[in-house]
């Protein structure tokens, strides 16, 4: 059985993050930017996914 993750999990997981980016290297900042960008792309296309709201196959063409 798989655990999910808590909102709680997940705040004490991005508190570091947080308070270590003044100090962080300007390549690690943008490195985490990037790996929070794709997480929420992935997590809004799964929402999408779920809802039924994404269409398979080739997109429509309107001339």
């Amino acid at each position: 059985m798989t655990e999910q993750i808590s909102l709680k999990k997940l705040t004490l997981l991005a508190l570091p993050l947080l308070v270590a980016s003044p100090w962080m290297p300007q390549w690690m900042l943008f490195m985490v930017t990037i790996a929070m960008a794709n997480g929420l792309v992935g997590l809004g296309l799964m929402l999408f996914l779920r809802a039924g709201l994404v269409l398979s196959g080739k997109p429509y063409i309107f001339v």
